[in-house]
């Protein structure tokens, strides 16, 4: 084997450093319940939400039925997650709350937390997770309430954020029923300004954190409410998303089986265009819509470009004149001349929905030189949509 230059990097043995809790934590119930108390949750129960036209039958019961609303009719809702990084301490303080001006105006307070524990346990058959603070160890496995087995190993969670909110209606279910999404979406609004904000800060230049949070990024946000009198808490997780929480996995036809092994075995190509789109579902499905709608625009101008080149090529372009002058070529002109040329006479492109890809086209435009996004899940759901059947037309008229 021939000598080379290169030089590999270093494998090394690394022991992970644990952050120092010994300072008192400066979060109290006022701030968080979550965040300063113990709360267990069954490990595989979870509430999750039905379509609108659904009607829960009476004989299911109510959420939380045994909370009642204070004076004013109102309950207060604290959503809580961990999240996949490990925010920067605030002042050397693994605790702390910050308050977050939201686009409405509002100023929403977050309690965030480096010093959360996970506990997992069985009792009486069943599987569950405790979550607390660190200091809280000792006491919690030594606790006849929760009755852990002492050698439950603690699971050293990333950050943990909290935020409350006020939330009214005819019960706690009503109530959670008319306010969660909004409470949500809140929520992960200000978590991604806080994002944004430390990654702007010189200090953190080499931290890692996630592009963007969004509600079905995660697999659930726990969930406490508070009723009257104020001692009555109730608790659980909710998902926005099932199958980030699901355990069965979904089985693949026989015929989709023999697909995916050609790809696998390298006797079938996978197309550029359709492994795009599947980018494009995953984002949508985890509700990075600004992504989806990136890759979706990317997979309808790739598709066109392409049969725009494959039909000048049967028309006798030369193969170098096209590969010189496609640059100038935008997506806007191949879009809304070429295509139109170049189809069948009789599969002319309906201008509806190429009027989408327009739209579509905009939006991205608009993302990528003003970063300006403001469609709705709905929006970018339609749009997904119709680029899809887009792609299905574009497949149809290239096989003639």
């Amino acid at each position: 084997m021939a000598k080379t230059n290169t030089k590999y990097s270093p494998i090394l043995f690394v022991e992970l450093a644990r952050p120092d809790l010994t300072k008192p934590s400066l979060l109290d119930a006022s701030k968080s319940w979550l965040l300063t108390g113990v709360s267990s949750y069954h490990d595989f129960q979870i509430y999750g939400f039905g379509d609108p036209s659904m009607t829960k039958h009476e004989s299911l019961g109510r959420i939380f039925g045994d909370l009642e609303p204070d004076a004013e009719g109102n309950f207060i809702l604290e959503l809580g997650v961990t999240l996949p990084d490990i925010l920067p301490n605030l002042e050397g303080n693994p605790d702390y709350t910050v308050e977050v001006a939201l686009s409405n105006g509002d100023l929403r307070l977050l309690s965030i937390s480096n010093r959360m524990i996970l506990l997992h346990y069985e009792r009486d058959g069943k599987q569950l997770h405790a979550i607390f603070p660190n200091e809280k160890l000792d006491a919690v496995k030594q606790s006849e309430t929760f009755k852990i087995p002492p050698a439950a190993s603690p699971q050293h969670l990333r950050t943990t954020v909290t935020s409350r909110f006020k939330i009214s209606g005819t019960d706690a279910e009503d109530a959670l029923e008319r306010n969660i999404e909004i409470s949500i979406f809140n929520f992960m609004e200000s978590l991604n300004k806080l994002r944004s904000s430390i990654q702007t800060l010189p200090s953190q230049d080499l931290s890692i954190l996630s592009t963007r949070y969004e509600s079905q990024s995660f697999p659930y946000f726990y969930m406490i409410v508070q009723g009257d009198p104020p001692t009555n808490l109730q608790h659980g997780k909710i998902s926005t998303h099932i199958g980030r929480v699901a355990l069965m996995a979904n089985p693949i036809p026989a015929d989709e089986s023999d697909l995916l092994l050609s790809y696998l075995n390298g006797t079938r190509t996978i197309d550029p265009v359709m492994e795009t789109m599947g980018a494009a579902k995953s984002s949508l499905d985890s509700g990075l819509l600004n992504h989806a709608l990136l890759m979706m625009v990317i997979a309808a101008e790739m598709a066109t470009s392409r049969y725009v080149k494959q039909k000048l090529l049967e028309r006798g372009v030369s193969k170098s004149k096209w590969d010189e002058s496609k640059t100038d070529v935008t997506y806007s002109q191949m879009l809304n001349l070429h295509l139109f040329a170049l189809a069948p006479a009789s599969l002319k492109p309906h201008r509806s929905l190429v009027g989408e890809m327009n739209k579509a086209r905009t939006l991205r435009n608009k993302l990528m030189h003003e970063g300006e996004f403001a469609s709705s899940k709905e929006d970018v759901q339609l749009l997904f949509s119709q680029t899809t059947r887009f792609l299905d037309y574009i497949s149809k008229i290239s096989q003639i």
